[in-house]
C-alpha cells in the first residue's frame, strides 16, 4: 500500500485492521482459491477500481504509518 499498489490480501489475523475491504483493498478467504482469482480477475477488468483501491490504500499507510 505504500507504493500506492493495490492489495489482495487474506482475511487472516490483524489484516483486516489494516485494508479495509472494498475501500483500501480487497479481503479474500486464505483458503479459498477461487476467490483470490476472482479478485484478480475483477482488478484486471476495472481500472478505475483498481486505481482507487491503490489510493485510497497509499493514504491509508501514509496516515497510519509516516
Amino acid at each position: 500500500m505504500s507504493f500506492a499498489k493495490t492489495v489482495i490480501a487474506p482475511r487472516v489475523g490483524g489484516i483486516p485492521g489494516f485494508v479495509r475491504n472494498g475501500e483500501t483493498g480487497l479481503l479474500v478467504s486464505p483458503d479459498d482459491p477461487a476467490a483470490l482469482v476472482k479478485a484478480m480477475i475483477r482488478l484486471d477488468r476495472d481500472d478505475l477500481l483498481r486505481v482507487s483501491l491503490a489510493g485510497r490504500g497509499y493514504e491509508s499507510a501514509m496516515k497510519k504509518h509516516s
